[in-house]
């Protein structure tokens, strides 16, 4: 075989077990070195190594304020100093700078704990539950605290404080547990009534049903039930997890015809979408204690009917034979779901319209699923994809799912070039963007550049007016850093006589121009379209490039006014306003007054105009007072 040396023969440089151990040993990494202990003789020594340590620690908090860490490292460090008044002078510095840390907090009554000052622990967690109230974990170790010191009165206040903000109900799981663990069964069932008077969902109403039944009567935990059924409607999503919960309760009571009772009920009460689950229960309670063959084949065969009546009057309706067929599916017998599918695929649309062939295509993936996963039989599921393609008039449309799956089929099979011929004989019959797509991300996925050029030169050839197409070659060819190949891409995109999404091609062409920071290059792209469209959005994006990649001001005011020059010419309409606007604003962010006010007078002319009217009135009223001041001088002579 294969695997098998083809030269028994022994080699001729033999290596001993001494050499392996050698080299072995040689090559070993050298553990690091441990740091260098240092030992203090004296007080003065301890004090200079303290004030050290803790100029280090503050620099760090300075540096980093918010870091959690620096402050607690440093507050540890004190505790094991003994500086316990450091400790927590340090620890309300950092909630200082970082109020709302529930790490520190917790840290912070740790440390009280273990230097046994309850008061001051009790303190840290009230404030820290005063401030994040919805933090359980700092609750937790607040009623763990109490509980472990024994004082159980301030550890049920400390329960009713949480309860207040009313958490998850797993909170008031522990509040009960806590009331249980002290023989406070009353207490309990006082809690587990608020719980589910506040949260009314099946999963409270289950919980209290079962700390009646371990630590009530059994009545009681009946009647529970009984009120969940009431007070939960029938259309709930989970109203079936209490009929089976109720049903189970019977059971252990030994109470076989009440369960069959309320199993019954609920299969009449609940939509039967929902009742999957309560189905499979009850079938495994008639397993256990009535006659489970005949209730099982009661359930299906009322189903098999319903289903053949439906196709009876309706044989292309597909929808039911999908349910049909999932039904028949976890039959112990395969042939049952074969015949099934065998039946369904039969069943061909007569109209020749894509619309009504979807729902039918999936009964042939779902067929081909089967045979592959279910039965096992590769050479099965590859004839009935083969019948499914010969099914479809392709000369009318074709289904890409199809041709896909049947390719992914294959490359599971571990057959490559078998998924390529079958994608590309699709790509022949149904010359589709999914499947071009697809098999471009398969060659990206394998790394075959060469192919990955070839199938979008294929499908470019195909599709030359589609101008996503040109993008993502463009970008796939700007990913492996060929500049050059994407910008010639480009080139040829925009040259296309028609394209679908012109302005996404341009936009991304440009975008990748700028990218490379060849501003020229970009400001040709950026003329030629202009000239092309003469679009005052084109130019607003020039100037954006401008004055925002280029950061030259300059060159901007000449695109706004080459714009303005365009657009004027054009007709002075809501696309000129609009792009004087803009360059009144850009102005006056990044220009002086004079040129803001020459825009601002190209905008609105009017302005112009009165400022000149005042001053011909004014020039008027000088003559006019000069005339009369001459009158006056002639008659006093």
């Amino acid at each position: 075989g294969a695997g098998k040396p083809k030269n028994k023969a022994a080699a001729s440089v033999q290596i001993t077990a001494e050499q392996l151990l050698i080299e072995a040993r040689d090559r070993m990494e050298q553990e690091p070195q441990a740091k260098p202990r240092s030992k203090l003789h004296d007080k003065d020594e301890l004090i200079e190594y303290r004030a050290q340590k803790r100029s280090e620690f503050e620099k760090l908090c300075q540096r980093n304020r918010h870091l959690v860490s620096n402050w607690t490292k440093y507050a540890k460090w004190e505790e094991t100093q003994g500086e316990f008044t450091r400790a927590r002078s340090i620890f309300e510095r950092s909630l200082d700078a970082i109020p709302n840390s529930q790490s520190i907090f917790q840290k912070y009554a740790e440390f009280e704990m273990r230097t046994e000052n309850i008061n001051h622990a009790r303190n840290v967690w009230h404030r820290a539950t005063t401030q994040l109230p919805r933090v359980d974990g700092l609750w937790m170790k607040w009623v763990l605290l109490e509980e472990t010191i024994g004082d159980v009165h301030m550890c049920r206040e400390v329960f009713k404080k949480w309860m207040e903000w009313k958490p998850k109900p797993h909170a008031w799981h522990l509040y009960c547990k806590f009331e249980v663990r002290f023989d406070e069964i009353d207490l309990a069932r006082e809690v587990v009534k608020q719980m589910v008077t506040f949260y009314n969902d099946v999963d409270s109403w289950l919980y209290y049903a079962r700390f009646e039944e371990k630590y009530g009567k059994q009545a009681l935990a009946r009647k529970v039930y009984e009120e969940s059924l009431d007070a939960l409607d029938d259309a709930h999503h989970d109203v079936a997890k209490v009929f089976a919960a109720f049903a189970k309760f019977e059971e252990r009571q030994r109470e076989f015809e009440r369960a069959r009772g309320i199993y019954k009920i609920a299969l009449d009460r609940i939509p039967r979408h929902q009742a999957e689950e309560l189905y499979t229960t009850y079938t495994s309670f008639e397993k256990q204690f009535g006659e489970r063959q005949g209730i099982e084949d009661a359930l299906i065969a009322r189903k098999r009917f319903e289903y053949e009546e439906s196709l009876k009057n309706a044989p292309e309706n597909y929808d039911t034979w999908v349910n049909y067929i999932r039904m028949e599916e976890p039959n112990a017998d395969p042939s049952v779901p074969i015949e099934v599918y065998e039946r369904a695929v039969a069943q061909v649309p007569r109209t020749p319209e894509k619309q009504y062939w979807a729902r039918y295509i999936y009964l042939w993936l779902m067929y081909a699923q089967f045979q592959e996963l279910d039965m096992e039989d590769a050479a099965k599921a590859r004839e009935v994809y083969e019948q499914c393609l010969k099914v479809v008039p392709h000369q009318a449309f074709s289904f890409s799912k199809v041709w896909i799956a049947f390719a992914e089929f294959e490359l599971r099979q571990g057959r490559l070039d078998e998924a390529r011929k079958i994608i590309g004989k699709g790509l022949g019959v149904n010359p589709r963007p999914k499947m071009y797509r697809w098999y471009v991300d398969l060659e990206i996925t394998l790394g075959n550049v060469d192919r990955i050029r070839n199938v979008y030169n294929a499908w470019l050839k195909r599709q030359p007016q589609d101008g996503g197409v040109w993008v993502r070659f463009a970008d796939f060819e700007a990913k492996l850093q060929q500049t050059e190949r994407a910008r010639a891409i480009f080139n040829i995109g925009v040259s296309q006589p028609a394209l679908d999404q012109q302005e996404l091609l341009w936009k991304k062409y440009i975008a990748f121009e700028v990218k490379q920071r060849q501003y020229d290059n970009a400001r040709a792209l950026f003329r030629k379209l202009a000239e092309t469209t003469k679009h005052v959005k084109v130019y607003l994006s020039w100037a954006d490039m401008e004055l925002q990649q280029a950061k030259d001001a300059g060159k901007a005011r000449e695109v706004y006014e080459e714009a303005d020059t365009v657009l004027s010419a054009e007709e002075e309409g809501e696309e000129w306003t609009y792009l004087m606007e803009q360059w009144l604003a850009f102005e006056r962010e990044h220009g002086t007054e004079a040129q803001a006010k020459h825009v601002d007078v190209k905008l609105h002319p009017e302005k112009g105009k009165k400022k000149v009217n005042k001053l011909l009135e004014a020039a008027r009223e000088a003559k006019r007072r000069k005339l009369m001041q001459l009158e006056q001088e002639a008659a006093a002579q």
